[in-house]
């Protein structure tokens, strides 16, 4: 068995190809079978790029699939599953990684947009605070509190 060249926090095997959650990004690693119209090859894709994942369990006769959509990138919706740059597709007896690995997924995206949100939203919070400091509503000590807390958010 070939070992991976990279360190990874999560691995689902795929069927033709894996799938490696590192950080704030994922792998999709193809093996090369140009039988399906795929040359192999690693396609990394931020998670914070990622704007939609289809994911379909395994059936009683058909393999499982999970796909990506991002931001830049062909989604492949008139594209077979196994031929799609951005889907790997599994069999029933990894069922359970590929679960694990897409809610692992979806946690860490909704932690990235929730940091960005705050991010975005301090700096008004803080103009907002000098608002009512000018409006003699806060003390200058009440806002230079509230500003402190705020800045240690960002």
């Amino acid at each position: 068995m070939k070992k991976e060249e990279f360190a990874y926090d999560l691995k689902a095997t795929g069927y033709r190809g894996n799938l490696y959650l590192i950080g704030n990004k994922i792998i999709i690693a193809h093996k090369v079978t140009l039988m399906y119209g795929n040359a192999g090859g690693n396609k990394e894709v931020e998670l914070d790029k990622i704007t939609a994942i289809q994911f379909k369990e395994t059936g009683l006769l058909r393999l499982g699939f999970i796909e990506f959509s991002y931001l830049g990138g062909f989604d492949g919706s008139n594209v077979q599953k196994f031929s799609n740059a951005n889907s790997i597709l599994f069999k029933r007896n990894h069922n359970e990684e590929f679960i694990n690995i897409k809610n692992e997924i979806e946690k860490r995206r909704s932690k990235i947009q929730n940091m960005q949100t705050t991010q975005i939203d301090i700096p008004s919070q803080i103009k907002k605070l000098s608002e009512l400091k000018e409006q003699g509503i806060l003390t200058e000590e009440e806002f230079k509190i509230k500003k402190t807390e705020l800045l240690a958010k960002m």
